[in-house]
């Protein structure tokens, strides 16, 4: 995968521009069976993205997709910018 690791209020932000919406449900599948995460309800739609939050011992997630991003995995803490780095990591070794 072509990611990239950004800062979104200071904590990481994976990226891949150019991934179609489908993507998120691979970035779901590495959450949950490769870094211990639960997804939480269902991913919600709306005019310009898709939105899907994942939790692990109160570490927040968010996967999605949008017109700007791309596809995404943003954390809102620093231990969840080290699941974000972790993420990348595995989705460049799946060239």
């Amino acid at each position: 995968m072509d990611g990239k690791i950004h800062k979104i209020n200071g904590f990481n932000s994976y990226e891949v521009f150019h991934a179609e919406q489908d993507q998120i449900f691979v970035f779901a599948d590495i959450l949950e069976k490769q870094l211990g995460f639960s997804m939480e309800t269902s991913p919600v739609i709306g005019l310009d993205g898709i939105y899907w939050n994942s939790k692990k011992q109160g570490i927040k997630l968010e996967v999605g997709w949008d017109n700007w991003s791309g596809a995404f995995v943003m954390s809102f803490c620093s231990r969840g910018s080290d699941y974000v780095e972790k993420l990348a990591t595995i989705c460049e070794g799946m060239l």
